[in-house]
């Protein structure tokens, strides 16, 4: 081999090497960082309501017959003890006639008899016979008149006629509902809440309602009861009242926004977006990214789940301090190095300089 070619190829083997040999410049994943935000004392979640009246009472004659007068028309304000309806009472009326005219006559008779007895002209047990006449008499001379008085038909409290079922002249069966009244004066909302926070309703604070028709206005709340059974899609229905004091323009029927407020559990101790924390083999975890190696590593936290502020509220894992990736999670590896992603300036709305 001609001896001027050697030192050639021994100089282009070893710039090979020298390529060969050289790492390849890393990969710098630009992602969005931020600190864990503490959480406060409470916590609000939010939920579509519907406000219902308090109560809605078909009411009835206790007593059969024909329908005489309907006094209301559907929609209509009526007071406690207003007449609503009437029965037609002439038949109950012959009814109670008989009945006291027999009683009567049975009373002077018993007086009769008790001038006698106390003559001793009279048999002890004719005496009683005559007096207990005269206490069944009386007693169906009551029914009597209940009778009467049940061809009346009155409002048991204030309220809006909902419904009238019947008109004058229609026969009706005792019991038979005539009509509906609701009770609004009180007014109630109705919640769906899920399983997760009914467990957790001891640490209920308060409740507030917002309506659409009356925008910047909340209205306050007071639990009345949750249901403990869960409806067909795993939800417990929770009532609420309305301050009496409220505004005269809520009605029944109005769809509203319900706040619940919650007490923080003690354990809690920061919130992250709900996309800083992704799962692997059944735990939680995020990245934390080293402020001076610019590099992340995988930590696990404790998840308590939602902090009803669009997060997720973390227990244990991470402090306040640490600095967590919150956005561009998925894609990364343990100890990739990365870059924060800029703040948009106050001067740059919407990052068009």
């Amino acid at each position: 081999m001609n001896k001027a070619i050697i030192p050639l190829l021994f100089g282009v083997t070893l710039l090979a090497g020298c390529k060969r040999g050289a790492p390849a410049a890393e990969p710098v994943k630009t992602v969005k960082i931020a600190n864990p935000q503490p959480l406060g004392a409470t916590t609000e979640k939010y939920f579509s309501g519907v406000i219902k009246e308090a109560a809605a009472v078909n009411l009835g004659f206790k007593a059969a017959g024909q329908i005489l007068r309907i006094h209301v028309r559907e929609g209509q304000r009526v007071q406690a003890g207003e007449l609503v309806a009437e029965l037609d009472d002439r038949d109950y009326r012959l009814q109670l006639e008989a009945t006291e005219a027999q009683y009567e006559q049975v009373a002077a008779e018993v007086e009769r008899i008790e001038e006698l007895y106390r003559r001793k002209s009279v048999a002890g047990n004719d005496y009683e016979k005559a007096v207990a006449g005269k206490k069944m008499l009386a007693v169906k001379r009551q029914a009597d008149r209940n009778m009467v008085e049940y061809t009346r038909l009155t409002a048991p409290f204030a309220g809006y006629v909902q419904a009238v079922r019947f008109k004058p002249s229609e026969m009706v069966d005792a019991g038979a509902p005539v009509l509906t009244l609701l009770d609004v004066r009180q007014l109630v909302v109705e919640i769906s809440i899920p399983a997760s926070l009914y467990v957790d309703r001891e640490r209920f604070v308060s409740f507030g309602c917002l309506a659409d028709v009356l925008p910047g206005k909340v209205f306050p709340l007071k639990l009345i009861g949750v249901n403990p059974k869960a409806n067909s899609h795993q939800l417990y229905k929770v009532q609420l009242q309305l301050d009496p004091g409220r505004d005269a323009r809520l009605a029944a029927g109005m769809n509203v926004r319900v706040a619940v407020a919650c007490a923080t559990r003690a354990e809690a101790a920061c919130s992250l977006p709900f996309g800083a924390v992704f799962g692997e083999d059944g735990k939680s975890y995020v990245w934390v990214a080293d402020s001076a190696t610019c590099r992340v590593r995988r930590r696990e936290v404790t998840v308590l789940g939602a902090d009803g502020k669009g997060g997720v509220a973390i227990s244990a894992g991470i402090t306040c301090g640490d600095r967590v990736v919150v956005a561009g999670a998925k894609t990364l590896r343990e100890n990739q190095r990365v870059q924060a992603l800029p703040e948009p300036s106050d001067a740059n709305v919407g990052g068009l300089m």
